[in-house]
This record gives structure tokens, sequence and C-alpha cells, in this order.
């Protein structure tokens, strides 16, 4: 629809006559020969006569000019007839942050009316805004923003410390509902700890016991669960988790193995140093695990281990070995030396096996004796004789040195003490083979005491074996039957009846990490060990660092990409998290929501209730409140969800307005004007204390406050008894006691009754009336962002105030050549959407700065075919960097549209006022000129034509901009640019289009531009590359 009439203009009556100065003159000159031929009539050498024709020509197109004039005359007063009156400014509008001083605890009460200022875009006096509703401002701060999916088992934090984010600048757009597009930051791990039992390099076994005191019949489905294909049991191992190779369940009882060799290292979690393992809920694809069904709980746990000697064809070597302070080889050595003397040590280390207190420690080698003589003194003198047997010459065999006894020792943290079970072992040394090796193996139990200690400057878990007791020495030769050992290898095992509480174990689900500990050491309090999300639906979390009590609270909520609903918005409920009777549950938030489920931006205004209190959720102690979307229509809409740029709390919307009051004495006539220019939004109260009793007035004063006022003096006597009189368009069905007046907001006037049609207050008998009057400065209020920061009158722990967007939607009163085109079709439709052309003006007239509007009949807000639906696609105007105004302009025309359209449209919600897409044209051509020097000049021009061209309100062939629905052909854009001088011929050109919808921004192929049918052309950014052409 074009904003002019048929052919683009306005529709002023045509002229009656078309004579002007000129030819007026033409006509005297010819008819002065006939009426006076003695005077020669000469423009060029004039006299007295020529000026006398002149006056004579000016007085005639005077009345000429007069008369052309009636018609439009007539028109006008016919439009004044039907009471089509001129249209007021509208104000613009903006939306302002209220900051507290630091330090304020309680919230503070801000009322309706507060005056703001701003400077003024063009000098002069400050543009004073007032905020339009109440607001009570608190010191609770925005902190988290979480998105979840119970059906999916996905959380996605959208935002972070939100609120001083959000003031410093920082915080970044926060994409609502969705969990498809950012990482699934939920988790079901079970974390367990124990620095001794999981301290292990080799194939082990890890025996874990779960225990629920209340539900014995439960532990083994508990054990069951654990060891199924729905979890994962993981170590640490060369710096990632490593998998653990099979997992079993018996009774109540989880058996994890190890099958290979890899230390389980040191880890961090919660700040917690040491040897974790983890079970992890495998995360399906799109679902929940349906292990969360289960509800698993247990109250305790119980650990062991065991060495897996039969599947470790290595064994657990020794840390370290020595010999006294002599480090040994492992492959064979002396453990006392070769020549051992009482009190000699042997000390061997193994952190894996000693480390296990209460086990059955095997160590394994093989050991044989190994002569070694050594002569302690000289040969004894020979005792020569005069006859001597050859047998007295004969070399004897040195008595053997054995080690009768060692003890073999463990370091308790204070003393070496005796290695318990290990008595039977204080003569292994004695009775060693000679000739060949052979295995020993020596058993003995882990004691409880076992400690680290430092030998020979290394730390670890050491035993030791001491020589008590050697064989005398009782010759000058001797030989030691030195033990060697070669191979040690240890393993070690778990009684089933050694169980050893865990060091610490800890359950995340819901990005939260809780320290079940104490119930796993001592039982007692039962836990869940994997937790669903506390949702059933998907829900947009919110935090707050302090409770938000009281309100009205408002959250200003700006959407980059909004969420397109079909008919009816997307079923959004508010909760707030509250504490009654010792139990945390959601109550029902008590909202206002002018975002209608985040498919507008708009305000979002609660009431905190008095029983929210502090909860841990997702990690962080705080105070709640959610979005639960019923339907779940917002939970599987990416990339379709809805994106807010910003969410300010303490926000109000404010009106560039001025708020005036006076108190007038209407004349006989009923004529008052009330301003010298346009005003807006009236109330007018009448003074009749006369017409009402005293008990009338206490009445009507407590029964309908809005429209009865009761005014006392400081005596308490009635001194003033106000009616407010209702505004109406025509006084024309007005009755004589109908308190009514017609405002003309254009004109600053307000016509009351003449007694006859409409009651007329009387200067008689004193009636005085007040009216309350707001003016506004229209399309001049448009301010930009951070310009609002003035008060004129300053509040309490009120610290700074600031317009985070700029001022949008103002507008100047309705011109006389628009209301020439707006009167005739307001007779045609008469206030009553039945055609499409109908709904289109209607629209209009609802919102002034609608710049291009279209209604699509049997079609809903997603374009589909929907028989008895209307949509009603708005262009505001000032084009794409105005349409922030456009939750507003719906807003406006959807209220009107539900007033004036069939009950059957209206009552069923069928009737939904959509934003265009914008088709961005962005031209790329190669152009050549005429010369050289034409080429900049050439690229100027090309690329300014289009702009003109393209504007969507102005361009087009006609200037009167570009239709909803119309499309672009690259023909007409060759023939655009032909008309520009000093261009020869286009070598190349073409267009890329952007489609801009609800924020989102898609290519899009010129040849389907007839596809969008609520498209509307934009300028892009257009290339132009000249080149001299041919001479």
């Amino acid at each position: 629809m074009k904003h002019g009439g048929r052919n683009g203009g306005d529709n002023r009556p045509p002229k009656i006559n078309h004579n002007n100065l000129s030819s007026f003159m033409a006509q005297l000159k010819e008819m002065a020969p006939h009426y006076t031929p003695e005077w020669r009539f000469s423009q060029e050498e004039p006299d007295a006569g020529t000026g006398l024709a002149y006056l004579t020509a000016e007085m005639l197109e005077d009345t000429v000019n007069r008369l052309n004039q009636a018609p439009l005359n007539h028109f006008l007063a016919f439009l004044d007839l039907i009471e089509v009156k001129l249209q007021p400014p509208r104000p613009a509008r903006a939306t302002v942050v209220f900051q507290l001083s630091e330090g304020t605890v309680d919230p503070v009460y801000l009322p309706a009316g507060i005056a703001l200022t701003a400077p003024h875009p063009d000098g002069g006096e400050p543009l004073v805004f007032e905020t339009e509703k109440v607001l009570l401002a608190t010191p609770a701060k925005l902190m988290e923003w979480i998105s979840v999916n119970p059906q999916k088992d996905h959380i996605a934090t959208a935002a972070l410390d939100y609120g001083d984010r959000l003031k410093s600048g920082l915080a970044e757009p926060i994409s609502l509902f969705d969990t498809s597009s950012m990482p699934n930051e939920q988790e079901h791990t079970l974390y367990i700890r124990h620095d001794d039992i999981f301290l292990v390099d080799r194939p082990s076994r890890f025996y874990i016991n779960v225990h629920h005191t209340e539900k014995r019949y439960s532990e083994p489905e508990l054990a069951s669960s654990l060891a199924s294909e729905w979890v994962e049991w993981t170590y640490p191992c060369n710096g990632e988790w490593v998998k653990f190779d099979s997992a079993t369940a018996a009774g109540s009882m989880v058996v994890l193995y190890k099958q290979r060799a890899g230390k389980l290292e040191l880890t961090e979690h919660e700040g917690i140093t040491g040897r974790w393992i983890r079970c992890t809920v495998k995360q399906l694809q799109g679902a929940a695990s349906p292990l969360l069904n289960k509800h698993l709980e247990m109250d305790k746990i119980r650990l062991r281990a065991a060495h897996d000697a039969a599947g470790d064809n290595v064994g657990i070597e020794p840390g370290a070995l020595y010999f006294n302070d002599t480090e040994l080889l492992k492959d064979g050595f002396y453990p006392f030396g070769e020549h051992f003397v009482p009190y000699s040590v042997f000390y061997l280390s193994c952190e894996e096996a000693f480390s296990k207190r209460q086990s059955k420690i095997k160590l394994t080698f093989s050991a044989r004796a190994i002569p070694s003589r050594l002569r302690m003194a000289q040969d004894p003198e020979v005792k020569w004789k005069m006859v001597m047997r050859t047998s007295d010459f004969d070399e004897k065999d040195p008595p053997r040195v054995c080690i009768r006894s060692v003890q073999w020792e463990y370091w308790d943290g204070s003393n070496w003490g005796r290695l318990p079970g290990s008595e039977q072992f204080g003569a292994l040394f004695a009775e060693l083979p000679e000739q060949s090796e052979r295995s020993f193996t020596l058993t003995f139990n882990c004691p409880d005491d076992m400690a680290e200690t430092f030998v020979n400057g290394t730390s670890d878990y050491w035993i030791r074996a001491r020589v008590l007791q050697t064989d005398p020495i009782i010759a000058p030769v001797v030989e030691y039957m030195s033990p060697w050992l070669a191979q040690p290898v240890l393993s070690y095992a778990h009684a089933s009846q050694s169980l050893f509480m865990p060091e610490h174990v800890y359950t995340r689900s819901n990005i939260d990490n809780r320290d079940r500990t104490p119930s796993a050491q001592h039982g007692g309090q039962s836990f869940k060990l994997f937790e669903q999300i506390p949702a059933s639906h998907p829900a947009m979390y919110a935090s707050f660092n302090a409770a938000p009590l009281k309100g009205p609270i408002r959250l200003h909520i700006e959407l980059e990409r909004r969420f397109t609903a079909s008919n009816q918005p997307p079923w959004v409920e508010w909760e707030a998290l509250c504490l009654e009777a010792s139990r945390y549950i959601w109550q029902p938030l008590k909202v206002a929501d002018n975002t209608e489920a985040f498919t507008i931006s708009g305000e979002l205004q609660f009431v905190g209730p008095s029983t929210m209190a502090p909860a841990r959720l997702f990690g962080h102690e705080r105070y709640w409140i959610r979005a639960v979307n019923r339907d779940g229509s917002l939970g599987d809409s990416f990339p379709s969800n809805p994106v807010a740029s910003s969410m300010h709390l303490n926000a109000v919307s404010v009106r560039q307005q001025v708020s005036q009051e006076k108190e007038l004495t209407i004349p006989a006539d009923g004529f008052v004007q009330l301003a010298p220019t346009a005003f807006i939004e009236e109330e007018v109260w009448v003074d009749e204390l006369a017409h009402f009793t005293p008990m009338d007035r206490v009445k009507w004063s407590d029964s309908a406050p809005e429209y009865y006022m009761l005014q006392r003096d400081g005596d308490g006597n009635d001194q003033r008894f106000w009616v407010r009189w209702q505004p109406v368009v025509s006084l024309a069905e007005s009755g004589p006691i109908d308190r009514h007046y017609s405002p003309d907001h254009a004109g600053g006037m307000l016509q009351f009754g003449d007694g006859i049609r409409g009651k007329l207050p009387s200067s008689d008998t004193a009636e005085t009336v007040r009216v309350r009057f707001k003016t506004t400065a229209g399309a001049n209020g448009h301010v930009d962002a951070g310009q609002i920061t003035g008060m004129v009158l300053p509040f309490a722990f009120v610290s700074s105030i600031s317009n985070p967007a700029p001022s949008i939607g103002g507008g100047d009163a309705e011109r006389v050549e628009q209301v020439l085109v707006r009167g005739p079709q307001r007779l045609k439709h008469r206030g009553r959407a039945v055609t499409a052309s109908d709904v289109e003006w209607i629209a209009r007239e609802a919102y002034p700065q609608i710049a291009k509007v279209k209604c699509l009949s049997n079609r809903n807000a997603r374009l589909e075919r929907s028989p008895g639906s209307m949509v009603v696609v708005a262009f505001p105007a000032g084009g794409l960097e105005s349409a922030a105004q456009f939750p507003e302009l719906r807003k406006a025309v959807e209220r009107e549209l539900m007033l004036t359209a069939s009950n059957l449209v209206s009552l069923g919600g069928a009737i939904r006022v959509i934003e265009p897409a914008y088709l961005e044209v962005s031209v790329h051509a190669t152009v050549a000129s005429q010369s050289v020097d034409d080429l900049l000049p050439l690229e100027m021009a090309c690329t300014a034509k289009l702009n003109a061209f393209l504007h969507s309100v102005t361009g087009n062939v006609d200037g009167n901009g570009w239709n909803i629905g119309e499309t672009l052909h690259v023909s007409v854009l060759h023939s655009l640019l032909h008309a520009v001088h000093s261009l020869l011929y286009i070598e190349r050109l073409y267009l890329h289009i952007v489609k801009i919808e609800n924020g989102n921004r898609t290519e899009w192929d010129p040849g389907r531009m007839n596809e969008v049918i609520h498209g509307i052309v934009v300028n892009g950014s257009h290339s132009i590359t000249a080149f001299p052409g041919p001479k």
C-alpha cells in the first residue's frame, strides 16, 4: 500500500479555475484596444494604466486562489463533520535503568511520573522524560542465566556474573532456552578418593561395596546399575581419564578390573588433590539416560583392592633396594653385602603394595647362597717336625659363616617395629641352596600403622631385614655363605572382611559437586548418586545474589532475535524457589510478561515472594527464579530460539512528555483552548460538589475512586468533589446529562456539551474544571543511548540513571496532506476491519509511524495457510534503523484490531502483527566510463543512484518506496544505471541478497524474492567498480 493517493500524491480536490497573474495580464492586453483605443498597453513601457492592470490581475488571482480553495475547505469541513481530526504527536519512548548506591540493602520505591532530563538534540532547553510506571528498585543483582532441557538432559550456562558484566559493557547476547548450540555441561558422576587403595600401577582389582541401610533390597540393583552398560568407570593415567577394562557386579559389590599397567595418578577435584576414580553416566544422543529414572540412592561405601597376580606376568617390582646405604640392582644382589656382619640391614620399598594396610602381602624372589672366603687373620705358624706327614700340609676347608637370624621390620611412624607374621621367616637365610636358585615366598600382613619414611634420602613405604645373629668366626679363613637374591616381586590382596572407608566421595549432577563424604563414611543420611534436572520441561533459570522481594520489580528484555509463534505465543510460566515448612518448592511467580513469552522485546514485571530463600542449584548458592516452557516449543527451537541482547534489572519505560495541570472555567459555548500546541492523554475532572449529597460523595469516592475523588479541608469538611468526565469522539450522540467532552488533541482544544448534546459545566454554580494533560516534542524527542541521565528531583539511594538504547517511536502531529488521504478511508471502513484494505488503514490510524503495511488473510504468524487467520505485516517509519520500535507498534495495532475485527477472528487469537523480512539488497557492478577522469565520479553517482532507488520508504520508480512483497528484477537496475551520465555500458551486474528475519541473517537467491511474501527491500552495501571504456 502506498502512503499517498492513487497516483502517489494527496487527495486534494481539482482546481476550479486555472488562471493566474500571467493569464490575466494577457487577457487585459488583448481587451485593451477594444475598450480603450486611445491607451497603448505596453508592459515594456509601463504607465499608470499598466500599474492599474497589474493591481487588477493580482486581485483576480487572489480571488481565483480563494475559489480554488473552496473545494478543499468543503472537504475539510466534511471531514470535521464525520469527526476526522488531525492525530496528535506521539511521544518518544525509551527504557531507563536505575542504579542504586553501593551498600543499599532495602529496595527503593520509585513512583510513576518521575521527571528525567536529556539534552535536546538541537540545543536549548533539556527534554523531559517521565517514568510511565511504578518501580521498586531492588539491590539484588542478576548473576547467572542457565538453560536446561530435561528431556535431553542438557544444561548450558548462558551467562555468569551477568549484572556486573552488563554494567561494564562486557555482557554478550544470551541465547535463551538454547542447549543445542552450546556445550552440554550436564554430567552425572560419582567421584571416590582413597590415596592408598587407589595407589596402583600394575593390573589390579577394586572392590566397591555399596550399601543402603533402609533399603537393603535395593543394593543388588544398585550394584548392577553401577556395572551396567549405561555407566563408565575411569581413572586418571598419563594426564587423561582412562576407562577400566571391565566392571562386574556381585551382590552389593562392584568389581573394577584394571588389566593394563599404568599408574593411577594424583588429580584434583573440588580443590582436593588425591587419587580418584569416577563413575560417569554415559550421555545419549538427544535423550536422557534411563539410569536417571531409577533414582539410585546409597548411604555408605566400602573399598578394598587386590593385585591381579594371575593377570600380571611381571608383578609388582620394589621401588628401591638398599644394603645399608648402598643401592642394589633388582636383577641380583647381596641383600646384606658379600661379607655380612651382625646388624647389617636390607631395605626394600614398594608404595603400591605396602600402602595396602591390612592386606596380605606376598614377597617372592629367587635366592641361593654364594660361598665367599675371607681371611680374617694370618695363617698359624707351621710347627715343623723332623718327620711330618703329607696330611700336615693339606689345606683344610674353612668353617662356614651363615646368617642364623634376621628380623623383618617396618616403620610405624615413629619406630622400626617387627613386621607381624614374619617370625617364621627369621631363619630364611640360614639354609639357602648353594648350587641353584630356588624361589621363596614371604607372606605377611601389612600393618595398620605402616607409614612412609626416608631411607637414604628416599621417601617411601619401607620394610627391612636386620641381621640379628650370624655364625661365629673361629678361624683365620672363613667362608661366608652370602645370600644372593634376584627378581623380587610383590603382590597383595585384601581379605573380603577388610573393608575401608573412602577418604572423600563426591557426586556431580546438574553442574554441581556435592560432598557426600560423611554419609559415605559413616552411613545414615542417604544420597542420590545421579540427580535429574529439577524441571519437567525446558526452562531458563535466573539467579540473584540477594532476594528480589516485593514489587513491582521490572526486568527489561531486549531481544536480538525473536521467537515466531504460529498463532498463540509459547506457554511460559515463571516460578520462584521458596522455602516453606522446611521444604524447597517452586511457587508460581506473579508476573506481567510484556515480552509475550520472548516473542517481542519488552518488560517482565514480577513480585518477589517473601518466602524466597537461598538454595544451591547448578553449583551456586543463590536466590532463583525460572521460566518454564510448558509446551516445549522453545526447548527445541534452535536456531530460531530467542536471543536477548540485554536484560536490564530495575528498568522502567519512560516517555518524552511534560505533565501539566490547569483549572479552568468553561465558557458558555463549551470550547476551551487548553494548550497553544498539541497535547496528549488528558484527564478532565469537574468539581460537582453541589450536585451530590454528603452521603453520595462518600459512597462514590469509596466505590469508584478512579472516577470520583472527595477533597476535604484541614477540619474534615468537604471542600471539593471531583468527578471525572469521559472523552468521546463526537458529542452528536451525547445526552444533556452525559458527562462527556470531545478533545481535539492536535489543535489543543477541548469541546464540552451545550446542555443538549452533552452536559455543560456551568460557571453559574462555580463548577471548576481541572484538566491534567501532557505535551510532547514528538519526533524531536529522539535521543541517543546514554543521554537520559538527569533527574529533576533527586531520590535517595539512586546513584545514577541511563537509557541503554536510543529513544524511539516519536512522531509529529499529522499534517493536513495526510488527513486528506486518511479521511476518506476512515469513511470507508467506519471503524470495522472487514477487508484487507480496512485492516491496513486501521493499523495506520492505530500507529501513525507505520511506513508500510500489508494484510495477508488466511495466514498465521508463520505465514502458513490457516483459514480464518489474519497476519498484518507492518514496517515502521524510519526503515530498518527504527525497527526497535516494532514491539510498541505491534501492541498498538493488535489492540486496535482486536476491537475492530470480527469476533470470529479476534476471539480466536487469529490476528497477529509481524515485522517484515528485510531483503537487504547489495549491488555489485562493473561499469565502463567515458574517460579516466570520470571513474570516481561515476562510481559515486551509481552508488548514490542505487541508495536512493533502493530506499524502503522514498525509493522505487515513483519515489514512494517499496511495497511489502514487491520484488526487484535486475533489469530495472540496468535501466537505472544506464541513466547515469558518463556511463558507457555495464560489463557485469549481480545482486547479493540477505534475508533478515527475527534477527537471523540468511543469504537468499534473488530469483526467489517472490517467495518472501512479507519481505521488503532495504539498502545493503553496494560495490561499483568503474574502468575506462574503449575510445
